[in-house]
């Protein structure tokens, strides 16, 4: 009886186990249905392995070629406009890596905003609207320095010289670089303040910045140029400002910035200086003459300046609109080049995705099939399923779709290839037509720097004239005026932050 009782017991284990084993085969099969078509189902437990193992491949080859994907895609950089800039106004754009990421909507706002207060703000009586786009475009964009330092001009037109210097020390607190702009004017208001003994020591710290920077900005026209002006600074100081405590220390504090220049810029500093003795000896020979004759001189003078000075904007105009002629067949090239770019790039790109599940399907493909033929029974119960190998007429489908599956994998490696190659050929095209516009307008661009030179100097000429016509006191007291050696005009510094405006790097 006990003998019975186990062998029912027996009996009834095993049936449960069959059980098991088919309802786990059935939920395999059904996991399989939905699993997408040419991915064998029903293998044996001996084919899981390879199976995992091929999938685990397939992953890691998936993972490798989207990360190279990733990297396809290129972007025409319009930063690259940033070096074609006039020489003259490279000091005053920020280029767009020392501003950090600003979307595109922020650094519209910013320029229009600045581009307002720039119109609106710098009068007699823009205080209130100066205020408002100063904080519009400090909100869209607080890292670029030239909000702040057209704020400085504004308070500087409304002769508050104090607010001024405040805003010029946050144009340089607000920028990454060095701005050499705001740094010139922190100086040059702590002098017209009396301050000397601050701008001293800002003069020094300038000349050792430009000496010791290697950032590509500002660059090296820029920081030469900034060497020249604390020639004429200087120069002005130990020869013409109202300061005995400064004339007394003028050849020492000289000698210490010239210790800290060299090269061209230690040249520059020397040409700076010498340039304001010459003004000097000017302005001194004009004091000593009778104010009358020189009055009547000068209103004689009047019309003939403003008539330079018209025929010197005129002159910049032309030479404005020759330049761009020039650019637009290369600007041409360089649009088609950026286009040839970006479609390439996105074509090998999509290409790029579907590699990973086209091997993924030649690795499953490449693996012998097992078929199911029935199941394995114990008493008449199944309990595991039974397979064979594949037959001659089956192996011949499977390795016909694994040469289509192969052929379609690289025909996808074969298209990215070709779109990298054709993305190299055109980023040569493009830089062949950049180097080609700088070699076609480098001409024009002196004759421009040239053409904006000689237009300050007819608009300081005309200042002159008029101000001199307007107050005969004015002739004396200009040999000791910090305007006439080392101008600081908040209408030229508007015009040329409104021609940085136009450029794409703004």
């Amino acid at each position: 009886m006990t003998s019975l009782c186990k062998r029912n017991w027996i009996g009834r284990a095993v049936v449960a186990l069959a059980l098991l084993s088919v309802y786990g085969l059935c939920a395999v099969e059904l996991q399989a249905a939905d699993k997408p078509a040419g991915k064998p189902v029903g293998k044996s437990a001996d084919m899981s392995a390879d199976q995992s193992s091929g999938k685990g491949a397939a992953k890691k080859s998936k993972a490798k070629d989207k990360a190279k994907a990733v990297e396809i895609i290129e972007e025409p950089d319009d930063t690259e406009e940033f070096f074609d800039l006039d020489e003259e106004l490279t000091s005053l754009v920020v280029p767009p890596e020392a501003l950090g990421k600003v979307d595109k909507a922020s650094r519209l706002r910013f320029t229009q905003s600045l581009r307002r207060l720039l119109q609106e703000g710098i009068s007699a009586d823009g205080a209130a609207a100066a205020k408002r786009y100063y904080e519009s475009s400090h909100q869209a964009c607080a890292a670029d320095p030239r909000a702040a330092y057209a704020y400085g001009l504004a308070y500087l037109e409304q002769k508050n010289s104090k607010d001024a210097l405040d805003q010029f020390r946050e144009s340089v607190k607000h920028s990454r670089k060095m701005f050499l702009p705001g740094l010139q004017a922190v100086v040059w208001t702590q002098i017209r303040r009396a301050e000397y003994a601050p701008a001293l020591s800002g003069m020094v710290e300038l000349a050792r910045q430009i000496e010791e920077s290697k950032d590509p900005w500002p660059n090296d026209r820029d920081r030469r140029n900034s060497a020249e002006w604390l020639g004429r600074v200087m120069a002005f100081l130990a020869g013409s400002a109202e300061a005995p405590e400064i004339k007394d220390n003028a050849g020492e504090m000289a000698a210490s910035i010239a210790g800290k220049l060299t090269g061209e810029r230690k040249q520059a500093f020397e040409l700076g200086r010498k340039a304001i003795r010459n003004r000097n000896k000017e302005l001194k020979a004009l004091a000593a003459r009778p104010v009358s004759e020189v009055v009547s001189e000068m209103k004689a003078q009047r019309q003939e300046a403003r008539s330079a000075v018209e025929a010197a904007e005129a002159d910049i105009k032309r030479i404005n609109d020759e330049i761009r002629d020039a650019k637009k067949p290369f600007e041409q090239q360089i649009a088609e080049a950026n286009v040839e770019i970006r479609a390439n790039g996105q074509k090998a790109s999509r290409a790029a995705h579907e590699i990973p599940e086209a091997q993924a399907r030649v690795d499953d493909l490449s693996i012998p099939r097992q078929i199911q033929n029935g199941f394995r029974t114990y008493g008449g119960i199944p309990y595991a399923p039974r397979t064979r190998p594949e037959t001659n007429q089956e192996r011949k489908s499977r390795e016909a779709q694994l040469a289509t599956a192969n052929q379609q994998v690289q025909q996808l490696r074969t298209t990215v290839e070709n779109a990298r190659q054709s993305m190299a050929e055109a980023r040569k095209q493009r830089d062949k037509a950049h180097s080609d516009m700088r070699n076609a307008i480098a001409s024009k661009q002196t004759d421009l720097r040239e053409a904006r030179r000689k237009s300050q100097e007819c608009a300081s000429r005309l200042k002159d004239v008029e101000r001199a016509a307007l107050s005969p006191d004015q002739i004396k007291s200009r040999v000791t005026s910090l305007e006439a050696y080392v101008p600081l005009d908040p209408f030229i510094e508007r015009d040329r932050l409104l021609e940085t405006l136009k450029s794409p790097a703004s």
